[in-house]
């Protein structure tokens, strides 16, 4: 099952499926030496090649080296290989015997690795070394699988193929090859825990789709392209006999080999990213402290200097003690500050932001794995990771997006939902806004992979949320053609969200127009409301009457525009600002169409109850005693039960429902609302106990 809910992307351009294969080009290149014909193998195996060699080697240089002699070798001995389909296995194989050469070679890695390692600064990653030794370790493991075990791990996650594909392709039934799947991942588990390794198969799972979705650095690309065929002509015969000595002690590597040792940089290659993000951090606040030392004996000096973060009126930064762990950043702390927002100390919430937003994409993303490793209360750990990701997404958002999507797997409940409505989304947003055409293209891969199913939230519009995002950034971005035509690929309910989330935060009245005449192509009443409430909730926060207006101009049915008009004259109350109740009360009483006009001003007034207790109470006591009815009173009570507050102070309200399916409604709301206290707040307000539970028990 979690094959499928991973995603899968083939090694090259952002999944698409590529050909000829790889047997065609090695024959052109072989029979009639043609160079575009292997420049197109090299860089179609350049991201296995340099990952691989990368987390061996620890070092760019080594794995670019390590890499560049893979592909002289497959050159010098193309043509006993152009039978091969896939020279995935044999490659992988062959850069991972060069990385090993190289280490070896290179003993100032050793060194390294000890310097790395003694940088450490927070012991909820776990052992570093064991991470590290993980790395290498799985070379061993996957070379330890069945050949049939490594064929069906790349032809899923490299070649990005369904299960159906392959029955298709190699033949046999489609369930059985999913059956395999989950074999050979089971049994790569077994083969590393022997070894005290513990990884869970769905780690794994999703580890191989992240490391897959990374291609080589452009520069390490254009450098094999151009320089591998060369450098074939200075392979000796001794490396060759090596190599070849190498490649039958052990049977011949297949696809899955390639896939599954790239995928765990985020497991295997973790330790050393962390490690860098620790020592930046650390060097960030050393730096931090001496230049306050440095101003504050300037201005002891009378020159009149301001310390770092201290402006005429702005808060003083010298003092705020960043929580930190031997050198390095609290993460604990670190999101507990985050989580708290406005409740945070804010000369602390200040500096950490700054702090994060100074480290570079390597450091952040070593940060949100380390913070992956956490045992962290509800809401502390996304609201970390929504923090580092946005980070990470305004310097490498390719690489926000998969990190991302990695960290979402992990989470369940409201954090779950928190992450893929916001920070992922917001993710795209950035990427679309600087690359259009690669956030679609990633975007729409991971679709087609399934990478947005069965993520525990239910028939969340997961693909939609991340769509709103690729959307918006186009539209922002200045990519408006491209933006309208992806919006035309989605279907209504990602179509609603898209709108809801362009109308966020913008001003611009053309834009509010353009959201309209869209959203009038919606079918369904509610996809309506959905897309108008953005632009709703942005407009309503400067300008009320605006808000009204760009609801009147929707034309939609009379419960959904009150909802709106609801959504508007709370909106303030949402952004943590103070609004006169009463003011508005009144200008919904004058834009609600009349059949809605009382549930309005109930929802609007039990929404307000917990900010001003008693004003309300106020309103409501002169509402009913002005003819407010049932429909007014329940609509109260059902959304004040939602509220942060006891029920007592409500409950007396219930006897004065009198129409017998209205107040049944709202007895069972409430109960739903607040189980542990709505019996006896009802009883106790003159409930009879035998009507509470008849209505109660009621289907």
């Amino acid at each position: 099952m979690f094959l499928s809910s991973h995603f899968a992307v083939r090694r090259g351009y952002w999944g698409v499926k590529m050909s000829p294969d790889d047997a065609e080009l090695l024959r052109e290149f072989s029979e009639r030496g043609s160079e575009s014909a292997f420049a197109a193998l090299a860089r179609r195996h350049s991201g296995l090649l340099f990952h691989s060699a990368l987390r061996l080697t620890g070092r760019a240089d080594l794995a670019e080296e390590a890499s560049q002699n893979a592909l002289a070798i497959l050159a010098r001995k193309a043509g006993r290989l152009s039978a091969c389909q896939s020279l995935a296995p044999w490659l992988h194989r062959t850069v991972c015997f060069e990385a090993g050469k190289l280490r070896r070679r290179e003993s100032r890695h050793t060194a390294r690795m000890k310097h790395l390692n003694d940088l450490s600064s927070t012991d909820e990653s776990g052992s570093h070394s064991k991470e590290i030794e993980l790395a290498s370790s799985l070379d061993e493991g996957l070379n330890a699988l069945p050949d049939r075990d490594r064929e069906v791990l790349l032809l899923r996650f490299f070649e990005g193929l369904s299960f159906e594909e392959m029955a298709r392709q190699r033949g046999g039934l489609a369930a059985t090859w999913r059956q395999r799947g989950l074999r050979a991942l089971e049994r790569l588990r077994r083969w590393l825990a022997k070894r005290q390794i513990a990884v869970p198969v769905a780690v794994l799972a999703a580890s191989l789709s992240t490391a897959l979705s990374q291609a080589a650095p452009p520069a390490v690309v254009v450098s094999l392209v151009s320089t591998a065929p060369a450098v074939a002509a200075s392979i000796s015969w001794k490396t060759l006999l090596l190599h070849s000595i190498h490649t039958m002690n052990v049977k011949h590597v297949t696809l899955a080999a390639a896939v599954v040792i790239t995928t765990l940089v985020p497991i295997g290659f973790q330790a050393i990213a962390v490690n860098r993000s620790a020592a930046q951090v650390a060097a960030l606040e050393s730096t931090a402290a001496a230049l306050t030392s440095k101003v504050s004996a300037a201005r002891t000096g009378g020159s009149g200097l301001r310390p770092p973060g201290e402006g005429v009126n702005g808060p003083n930064l010298r003092n705020a003690a960043l929580p930190h762990s031997g050198g390095g950043l609290d993460l604990r702390a670190i999101a507990k500050i985050l989580a708290d927002g406005r409740k945070a100390d804010m000369l602390q919430l200040l500096k950490v932001q700054g702090q994060i937003s100074a480290l570079d994409a390597q450091a952040l993303d070593g940060l949100l794995m380390a913070a992956s490793t956490l045992d962290l209360p509800p809401g502390h750990k996304v609201a970390l990771y929504e923090r580092l990701v946005i980070a990470l997404a305004e310097k490498d958002p390719a690489r926000a997006a998969a990190t991302g999507l990695l960290l979402a797997t992990g989470l369940t409940g409201d954090d779950a939902t928190r992450f893929w409505m916001n920070p992922l989304p917001n993710v795209m947003r950035i990427w679309a806004e600087k690359d259009p055409e690669a956030a679609r293209l990633w975007f729409e891969s991971q679709s087609r992979a399934g990478s947005f199913e069965a993520r525990s939230l239910g028939d969340a519009d997961l693909d939609g949320w991340l769509a709103s995002g690729v959307f918006t950034g186009m539209m922002w971005g200045r990519h408006r053609t491209s933006g309208l035509a992806f919006f035309e690929t989605l279907d209504e309910a990602a179509k609603a969200n898209a709108l809801r989330r362009f109308g966020t935060s913008n001003d611009t009245a053309a834009d509010h127009g353009q959201i309209l005449a869209m959203a009038a192509q919606l079918t369904r009443p509610q996809l309506k409301l959905d897309a108008l409430l953005g632009a709703t909730q942005s407009l309503a926060r400067k300008d009320l009457d605006k808000a009204g207006a760009f609801i009147a101009q929707a034309n939609l049915p009379s419960t959904e525009t009150r909802r709106l008009l609801v959504a508007a004259a709370v909106e303030p109350l949402h952004q943590g600002g103070s609004v006169n109740v009463g003011e508005r009360v009144e200008w919904l009483r004058g834009q609600t169409p009349a059949d809605q006009r009382e549930k309005a001003m109930g929802y609007f007034l039990g929404e307000a109850l917990s900010t001003d207790p008693t004003g309300v109470r106020t309103l409501v006591e002169s509402e009913l005693a002005n003819g407010g009815g049932d429909a007014f009173l329940g609509a109260f009570l059902r959304n004040a039960a939602l509220q942060n507050m006891s029920l007592e102070s409500i409950a007396g309200y219930l006897p004065q429902l009198t129409d017998p399916s209205e107040r049944a409604r709202t007895l069972r709301e409430i109960q739903q609302a607040k189980p542990g206290e709505a019996r006896s707040a009802a009883i106790s307000a003159g409930i009879p106990a035998a009507e509470l539970e008849s209505v109660l028990s009621a289907k």
